[in-house]
């Protein structure tokens, strides 16, 4: 008698068993790894190129700078080949696509030969050595090793931040706490130490301050001790001469120097100083502000913009983008002219109150400077903190250096550096869920050096 007829139910049948996967080659393994390495040294290459032409254009460089190559040329014109391989393997642009290319393969054998994530992550990020000596260009090893750091720190944070682990003031201020850290160390290293921060950056500095070089090297010498108060020096004399003033007001040997001659346009009125410093960098920054708002409305509102012209929503849709681009341009360019005023402030009112110049003003300054991201939005607080953040390292960690205790002075820190930072990603890109909490920008260095998640 059957199973069914005794009420029994039958033995299930058993689903035919799916075939396991067979392991990739490795020769198959290899060679499309080694294809997306080419890939990442074209892309590397191309778009260091295209930053540093791109930064020499918004500078003004037209000359030939340190570094720079073009193709050598036979007498007819045509390049010669050997010489112009030797000097396309020389150019610091292709150290960053063959940096992109060593990361992305390293990552993926040593994840291969151990499954972790991190050690992979902290392998792919010790391939910055392959970057050498660019200092204080726009491919400095040891500035990129900081951004890097600075960025995985971020993560870090912002996954403490999702879980309440950090005190209440620190989850809604950090942002701007951190920028006026930043600025403390960036604008005080202006005033002392200047090659402390990146050339480009200085320059940048130089040009918003608006502030005659003279007085910043009588400045920086008091504070040496190359020229003391109460001791004749001639050191303003050419200052004054050019501004119309009595050269003998600016002799050290009277000692304190007045407001009248710091700033000689506004006298003794450092209000009006501050004000029209100000006012003057405000629209200075106007003119950097209006086309970085513009290109990036236009970028976000370019699908949409379409849409709403099928609608019939397109002139009010374009009224209200020009709106907010003109607003973050007001905006921007008043936080800007803040910084510049504050910074004044901060120096004039020290000077006016306890007769300091040399520490304390730049000091306060420095400090009081900061506070002018308060007037930005909310969300790019922390932008701009993450922006400066990495340059301020860069001049603690020069400060540091000039007093004997650098860490530049340690073999290869930065690579150290940028291999904890490698080694603090990594195993987040490999989850989609985790990948997304990671910055735009993060997860672009990520896919270039590392591969797709």
């Amino acid at each position: 008698m059957s199973a069914a007829a005794d009420g029994e139910l039958p033995d299930p049948v058993p689903e035919p068993a799916c075939p396991e996967a067979e392991p990739e080659r490795f020769e198959a393994w290899l060679a499309r790894h080694c294809k997306a390495a080419g890939f990442r040294l074209a892309v590397g290459f191309t778009v260091a190129l295209a930053a540093e032409r791109f930064g020499g254009a918004i500078r003004g460089a037209v000359r030939t700078r340190k570094g720079d190559w073009s193709p050598p040329r036979l007498p007819g014109g045509a390049p010669k080949i050997d010489e112009l391989v030797r000097g396309l393997i020389s150019h610091r642009a292709f150290r960053v696509g063959l940096w992109a290319a060593a990361s992305g393969l390293s990552y993926a054998a040593t994840k291969r030969a151990t499954g972790s994530a991190a050690v992979a992550g902290a392998v792919a990020g010790s391939t910055v050595a392959l970057l050498g000596p660019l200092r204080g260009t726009v491919i400095d090893p040891v500035e990129l090793s900081l951004h890097a750091a600075v960025r995985a720190g971020e993560h870090v944070a912002s996954s403490a931040h999702a879980s309440a682990l950090l005190p209440p003031l620190l989850r809604e201020h950090s942002g701007t706490l951190v920028f006026v850290g930043a600025c403390t160390q960036i604008m005080f290293s202006w005033f002392y130490q200047p090659d402390a921060l990146p050339r480009s950056y200085r320059v940048w500095i130089d040009r918003m301050a608006d502030m005659d070089p003279r007085l910043l090297t009588a400045l920086r010498q008091l504070r040496s001790g190359r020229v003391r108060y109460g001791r004749a020096s001639p050191i303003l004399r050419e200052y004054c001469l050019d501004h119309h003033l009595d050269p003998g007001r600016a002799d050290l040997v009277h000692g304190h120097i007045p407001c009248a001659l710091v700033h000689p346009c506004s006298g003794e009125r450092c209000s009006h100083n501050l004000a029209a410093r100000a006012w003057r960098g405000a629209k200075a920054a106007a003119m950097v502000y209006l086309p970085v708002h513009a290109i990036g409305a236009a970028v976000a509102a370019g699908p949409k913009m379409a849409a709403a012209a099928r609608e019939g929503r397109g002139a009010r849709f374009l009224a209200e983008a020009l709106l907010r681009v003109g607003s973050n341009t007001a905006r921007s360019s008043a936080f800007l002219g803040a910084f510049i005023g504050l910074v004044w402030y901060g120096v004039c009112l020290t000077r006016g109150a306890f007769r300091s110049d040399l520490t304390l003003g730049p000091l306060v300054g420095s400090f009081l400077c900061g506070w002018s991201v308060l007037l930005e939005a909310k969300r790019r607080r922390g932008e701009l903190a993450m922006f400066t953040l990495p340059r301020a390292l860069h001049a603690l960690w020069f400060g540091l250096k000039s007093s004997g205790l650098g860490l530049r002075d340690v073999p290869l820190f930065h690579v150290a550096l940028a291999a904890a930072a490698g080694a603090a990603l990594a195993p987040d890109w490999q989850s989609e869920e985790k990948a997304r909490r990671l910055k735009p920008v993060v997860r672009l260095v990520l896919w270039l050096a590392l591969g797709s998640n």
